[in-house]
């Protein structure tokens, strides 16, 4: 499914905000912050198909050459600004799991 936002013709902020409507959910259905190992495992996944759908299979963020670069860029706070949010798997189950719970 990243490969096929990545094809689509509309511009990058589209193709994130198409990312983190559609692979974030079908990554968070059932997610359990609390088991760290298979956790783990699809908090990396998601990440790797977020980046892929956002800006291709084979490049990086346009900014990451220069945050090497630099040295002290924070890399957490790199994939917030590149990413956004939806990128960053268990800050979307904590939320949704808050949310649900200050519903109830």
């Amino acid at each position: 499914m990243a490969l096929k936002i990545f094809r689509l013709p509309v511009p990058q902020s589209l193709k994130s905000q198409l990312a983190h409507t559609m692979l974030t959910s079908n990554a968070a259905w059932g997610q359990d912050v609390t088991n760290r190992g298979p956790f783990g495992e699809a908090h990396d996944q998601h990440l790797r198909n977020f980046k892929i759908a956002v800006f291709g299979q084979h490049s990086g963020s346009p900014d990451s050459d220069r945050a090497k670069q630099q040295g002290r860029a924070s890399p957490h706070l790199r994939q917030l600004l590149d990413l956004g949010h939806g990128s960053d798997l268990a800050f979307v189950v904590t939320t949704r799991l808050l949310n649900s719970a200050s519903a109830s």
